[in-house]
């Protein structure tokens, strides 16, 4: 009777390692998907920054200098948005990695329990 409840146990195990599997890869798709995307939008608003800075240095003698103040202002937020932007991405990559390296060591106790 040991022996078939341990294999029983085995075989449960192993539907479980491929529904976890399945679930990893998912994620991974989709956060491979989003990085993607946030990775493309962040490079097509790069352009941007420097086009304001040309713009502020036309701007600079024809605005009054309250409203050149306020327009550096803007650029100034706008670069702290960009900085928040890079951060998301990295944020992102980070994630991606982190499960990696999580579905990676979720395989090999799975193979180490049942392969022993």
């Amino acid at each position: 009777m040991g022996l078939f409840g341990q294999h029983h146990q085995r075989q449960l195990i192993s539907t479980l390692q491929q529904k976890s599997e399945a679930i990893h890869q998912d994620i991974s798709q989709e956060i491979d998907e989003l990085l993607d995307e946030l990775k493309s939008e962040y490079e097509e608003n790069q352009k941007v920054d420097h086009e304001l800075e040309q713009l502020l240095s036309e701007l600079a003698n024809k605005l009054d200098p309250q409203e050149l103040s306020r327009l550096q202002q803007l650029s100034i937020h706008l670069k702290q948005v960009k900085r928040c932007a890079r951060k998301g991405v990295d944020a992102m990559k980070q994630l991606a990695r982190d499960h990696k390296k999580a579905v990676q060591e979720n395989r090999r106790e799975y193979e180490e329990f049942l392969y022993q």
